[in-house]
């Protein structure tokens, strides 16, 4: 299931791996394919979504590097997070995403303070 647009779609609308596992499930059916001859598990799915996601950060980032911006602007936010590969699932480790934009458009700062 290394296809760029299943996991592009099932990523933007949220599904898990057993959602996406079903809607290929019933998508390959519906078109009258025989079930047997694709491996079909939530592991599978797994594993390929995970694939897809590396191959593309890996194009974005080689993009980004053959032609970098003068300017551009570095967002991160880092967040406590259940932690999914470790040993133990009912442990917490700290993830950090990252952004960089290429086009820095800045119309309006406004900071909040919450009591």
């Amino acid at each position: 299931m290394e296809c760029v647009d299943i996991c592009s779609t099932a990523d933007r609308l949220g599904l898990s791996d057993n959602q996406v596992t079903a809607l290929v499930s019933a998508t390959l059916k519906a078109g009258g394919d025989d079930l047997d001859k694709f491996v079909i598990s939530t592991s599978t799915t797994r594993r390929n979504r995970m694939l897809t996601r590396y191959h593309i950060s890996q194009e974005y980032m080689a993009a980004f590097s053959e032609d970098p911006s003068k300017y551009a602007a570095l967002h991160w936010d880092g967040k406590m997070l259940r932690d999914v590969l470790g040993s133990d699932p009912g442990t917490t480790s700290e993830t950090l995403a990252v952004l960089v934009q290429d086009h820095l458009h800045i119309l309006k700062a406004s900071y909040w303070e919450y009591q």
